[in-house]
């Protein structure tokens, strides 16, 4: 199943990029990914074994957040050492 050993994510273009160890490699093999309870557009010219890139849909929740990915044979487990990413409120 592989295994999320780290994770950055660009707000200006709110790009995520994921790196692990046996990644899904192919879009056929990802069911989904999730950040921020937002849901990320996976740029398929970029899967390897061990970096996947995706864009968000929508801006980000607020909150502590670590990414999801979900391939075809369950929840892709992230590492015990990754550090939630937090997103503040702002309210208008």
């Amino acid at each position: 199943v592989g295994e999320v050993t780290g994770y950055g994510y660009n707000h200006v273009t709110k790009r995520l990029t994921l790196e692990g160890a046996s990644l899904p490699n192919v879009t056929s093999n990802i069911s989904s990914v999730f950040f921020a309870h937002t849901h990320c557009t996976v740029d398929e010219s970029t899967l390897t074994n061990t970096t996947l890139e995706c864009v968000m849909d929508e801006d980000p929740t607020c909150g502590d957040h670590l990414p999801i990915l979900t391939s075809t044979l369950g929840v892709v487990p992230n590492s015990a050492g990754l550090v939630p990413e937090e997103f503040t409120c702002t309210l208008t």
